[in-house]
């Protein structure tokens, strides 16, 4: 077979989480539409490859084969510093100008001959392969697959410049919604052409409980712009009145996924130290949980973003696992929500506008909403097949 057909795929963290779950099932849905194609994984590692192994056993979970994925060594440093700015990537300069050598160097000895695509997953690693393409003379398409909102502060403004330099290959980017899109546009004359295309979430069980008692919640990585902690706050201050509800308990999934340095270190404790102020146990932490463990929970699911979410695959997933769906919709996610039919939208730290949405859908109106998210989860899996084939 020739060496065309290729896709290799760099995944952007060892870790198994949202993004890295949507850029598998892409690749599983692109070997399916295209047949002809040889999917390729690399993922990176700090110590040792078995960090990687949930992220490589649900690869081969859909339907790949383990002589199909290989592994590098990325810098630890490098990889802690992404989320920082300004002087805390200045005074670590010549540690990352290191790290990022040095991840180069360990990506170059792979077996990398010269593909149909290299796809990029993620901003972490973005920068490190269009350096490899550059000194490997790669002259295939190069998608760099923005799975968040392209860095330009600080420091990574400077970066961008070095997209000045010659390459060979053609250097093209993915949004994961046309909220992201259209930031990276603001790049348009690094990039020969810009794609959008949604993330999948595979197959989700669909639960719908008639019965009380309810369970309400949240699911999401543990991160202070997600606004975890103003969703325990929220959950607190309005208990009895949610209880009076029919609603038992407010369950948060999930835990510190992605190991970088950044202000989300220790959040997770600070949000557990928060929630024993309360001494009682209406909020309980139920830590790491598959989407169809998290879904086939909750009656009703609050995604409360306080910063612009690049996606929302969360919000997917509750359209599929039948939990009535109450968001922020800021960002790319307020392109999945159609206000008061697939869900409710509030704004983040409006307690009582949150409460609102919450009587609405505790009551017959739930079933209307989860009926609709249904329908809109069909029509966006349609919509995100089109951009899969067109990106490809």
């Amino acid at each position: 077979m020739s060496n065309n057909s290729n896709v290799y795929c760099f995944l952007n963290s060892p870790y198994l989480g949202g993004a890295e779950r949507s850029f598998v099932l892409q690749a599983s849905d692109l070997k399916k539409m295209k047949p002809n194609y040889v999917v390729h994984f690399y993922l990176p590692y700090f110590q040792k490859i078995e960090e990687t192994s949930q992220l490589a056993n649900f690869i081969v979970e859909n339907g790949f084969r383990n002589n199909q994925i290989s592994y590098y060594l990325y810098s630890p440093i490098l990889y802690n510093l992404s989320r920082s700015h300004g002087l805390g990537v200045l005074l670590w300069l010549p540690q990352v100008l290191f790290g990022l050598l040095v991840t180069v160097k360990n990506l170059s000895r792979l077996n990398l001959s010269n593909p149909r695509v290299w796809w990029v997953g993620g901003n972490k690693v973005g920068f490190v392969v269009y350096l490899l393409g550059i000194v490997s003379g790669f002259k295939g398409r190069l998608l760099w697959h923005f799975r968040d909102y392209p860095y330009a502060i600080g420091f990574y403004k400077l970066i961008w410049y070095l997209f000045r330099l010659p390459h060979q290959f053609k250097l093209e980017a993915i949004g994961n919604s046309f909220d992201v899109a259209d930031h990276i546009k603001s790049f348009r004359r690094y990039f020969s052409k810009i794609h959008v295309l949604y993330n999948p979430v595979g197959t989700i069980p669909f639960r719908l409980s008639h019965d009380e008692p309810l369970i309400l919640g949240t699911a999401s990585m543990m991160a202070p712009w997600k606004g975890i902690h103003s969703l325990v706050f929220f959950a607190e201050l309005y208990k009895n009145e949610l209880k009076d509800l029919g609603f038992k308990n407010f369950y948060i999934y999930g835990d510190e996924i992605y190991k970088t340095k950044g202000q989300h270190i220790g959040y997770k404790s600070s949000l557990i130290r928060l929630a024993r102020k309360f001494e009682d146990d209406f909020v309980v932490f139920k830590g790491m949980g598959t989407p169809a463990d998290i879904f086939s929970s909750l009656d009703v699911f609050i995604h409360g973003s306080l910063e612009p979410e690049p996606f929302g695959r969360v919000i997917l997933e509750s359209y599929h696992g039948g939990s009535a769906l109450i968001s922020t919709a800021l960002g790319g996610s307020h392109e999945l929500i159609e206000d008061g039919q697939t869900g409710y939208v509030f704004k983040p730290h409006d307690y009582q506008g949150l409460f609102e949405s919450i009587k609405k859908v505790s009551g017959d109106d739930r079933f209307r909403v989860i009926q609709n998210g249904r329908d809109k989860a069909h029509k966006l899996k349609e919509l995100y097949l089109k951009q899969l084939e067109s990106a490809f």
